[in-house]
């Protein structure tokens, strides 16, 4: 009889894990891809004469792929919340949270042609996000007694590309004077998290394999390009001046 009864629980606990839904923060990296991707025909379709068509469906695509993840990471903050608290409160994960407010900017951006008041909706609640989550992380950070192994690029996130994303889709919406402001929140946060790095890479050991030092590291390359990118939607000659927004970053080599 014991026998008998103690058979049904794993069956039933292995069918509540595969329900559970894979829907990381890191997805919505998928939409910033898909929106940069459509703006590039975008700006293709504006000098070269390429069929505006394509940036259409690459938006289209955006926009619902943000949709849906948008709809699946709340199901898990209801469904499942010891996952998503996990999640928040991982020294690494928990940045990539950040990019839920640059995606929802993004993706505004792309809605403009169609809806400004849509557009500006987008836009602040994006910013608003990226704010709030970038002073929180930023607070946890000055607490200290973080792991220094747990140190990686994903730093940049939530204030260095939240913060130029907020001057690259803000500029273009009207917002020249806080896009001005977010551009100087991201640069400086950019100096400050990169001296971490730096102490981090020069006085800890390696990392223990070339794949986790590559896919760690990638995420030091977009703020060299968002620099300029935001410097150029602001048309800010002073911003061109600071000296990063010309170097390339090779440390990901």
């Amino acid at each position: 009889m014991t026998v008998l009864s103690s058979q049904n629980p794993e069956p039933t606990t292995s069918r509540q894990t595969r329900l559970r839904p894979a829907i990381p923060a890191s997805m919505f990296g998928i939409v910033l891809g898909t929106a940069g991707l459509a703006n590039g025909w975008r700006a293709a379709a504006e000098l070269w004469h390429f069929p505006s068509t394509t940036a259409d469906a690459l938006g289209l695509l955006a926009t619902l792929v943000w949709a849906a993840l948008a709809v699946l990471f709340a199901a898990k903050w209801v469904l499942f919340p010891a996952d998503a608290r996990q999640e928040l409160e991982h020294p690494v994960q928990c940045c990539f949270i950040g990019l839920i407010g640059v995606s929802t900017m993004l993706v505004g951006l792309m809605l403009s042609r169609y809806s400004e008041a849509v557009a500006h909706i987008f836009y602040f609640a994006g910013a608003i996000w990226t704010a709030g989550f970038s002073i929180w992380r930023t607070g946890a950070l000055w607490r200290g007694g973080r792991d220094p192994a747990t140190t990686t690029a994903v730093l940049y996130l939530p204030s260095v590309a939240g913060f130029y994303v907020v001057a690259i889709v803000g500029a273009p919406l009207g917002y020249l004077d806080l896009a001005k402001l977010a551009f100087g929140g991201g640069f400086f946060s950019w100096l400050a998290i990169e001296s971490v790095l730096l102490n981090r890479l020069l006085t800890r050991r390696s990392w223990r394999s070339r794949f986790a030092r590559r896919s760690a590291f990638n995420w030091r390359q977009p703020p060299s390009v968002l620099q300029p990118i935001s410097a150029s939607r602001m048309a800010c000659p002073i911003c061109w001046l600071t000296p990063w927004s010309v170097m390339p970053c090779f440390s990901s080599s």
